[in-house]
């Protein structure tokens, strides 16, 4: 009985098995020209949903937050501008001399995209974050942290490893801190939905323009 409306629905599911979805949505389309019962209609709609989120190939997620921050002694400094050291007592001078107390209002956005073409293992990953504070007095600590991390991964069962360029800056008082360019390279094992556990391998070159001689590999 080929002209029984779920003999197509069950055509229809065969199709996408298959990888025929253009098929699979034809005979979809005949059932719903039928007028079926109201939960028939709301099956294939969702049948219909899943095929076309199968085929999607560019997925953005994202999150935003905002923080309040208080702390007092932002500067980490000794609570006495004069300390004790082995050559002798030692007196502090500028802004980290004395404890300083003082707030920040926060905030980070994160940001990522996967671009993965239609039945493929593969996936282009690309993640970037900013992290800003802004303080009200001791401005020489307003900071404004960015980070991009960007790469294929590849999925093989419950396995998948990634390698790509990875790059950040810190600016303090608007001014560059640090900036950082390297690679990195990744295995990840998917015991199940719910855990992943990943090794990680990155390099990284860290460069500060004021003090060179802070710069690290």
């Amino acid at each position: 009985s080929p002209d029984e409306q779920r003999v197509k629905l069950e055509i229809a599911r065969a199709f996408d098995r298959l990888g025929d979805k253009n098929m699979a949505r034809k005979y979809c389309y005949e059932v719903l020209g039928s007028d079926p019962p109201e939960n028939v209609k709301e099956n294939i709609e969702s049948f219909l949903a899943a095929m076309d989120k199968s085929e999607q190939e560019h997925f953005i997620t994202g999150q935003i937050g905002a923080g309040f921050d208080w702390n007092d002694n932002v500067w980490a400094s000794p609570s006495s501008s004069t300390i004790s050291t082995i050559i002798g007592d030692v007196d502090l001078t500028g802004a980290s001399a004395d404890q300083t107390e003082d707030i920040a209002l926060t905030s980070t956005l994160s940001l990522t995209h996967l671009y993965r073409p239609i039945y493929s293992k593969f996936i282009w990953k690309t993640t970037g974050d900013i992290y800003q504070a802004y303080y009200d007095k001791t401005n020489d600590l307003d900071t404004l942290y960015t980070s991009i991390q960007t790469g294929p991964e590849f999925f093989l069962k419950k396995y998948k490893a990634g390698v790509g360029l990875a790059g950040s800056q810190i600016q303090l008082d608007y001014e560059k801190y640090q900036s950082s360019l390297g690679v990195f390279s990744s295995v990840s094992h998917i015991f199940n939905p719910g855990l992943m556990v990943t090794a990680t391998l990155k390099v990284m070159d860290h460069n500060y323009p004021a003090t060179p001689d802070k710069d690290a590999l």
